[in-house]
């Protein structure tokens, strides 16, 4: 497998919780290890990309998430740090 750079491991992960996931399911979706993931994820939840709903136990991709995944898909290259 080839080297993937942080913008493409990062929409991997807002992308897989577009519609809501577990964390199980987007280390599956994103190709991540948890340890990757868990950095990720705190990055996302402090920056506004991705929100976490204890009653549904699962992470959601938020308004600015999208705009990044938009950007992304078309071929910004752009960091999320960029973005925001």
């Amino acid at each position: 497998m080839q080297r993937r750079s942080r913008e493409e491991i990062a929409a991997a992960v807002l992308e897989s919780a577009r519609q809501g996931a577990r964390k199980t399911q987007l280390m599956y979706s994103s190709m991540t290890s948890y340890h990757q993931l868990a950095k990720y994820l705190a990055v996302f939840v402090s920056e506004g990309l991705i929100e976490y709903r204890p009653k549904e136990k699962k992470y959601f991709t938020t308004g600015k998430g999208v705009q990044f995944l938009e950007v992304h898909e078309m071929g910004g290259g752009k960091s999320p740090r960029e973005i925001l």
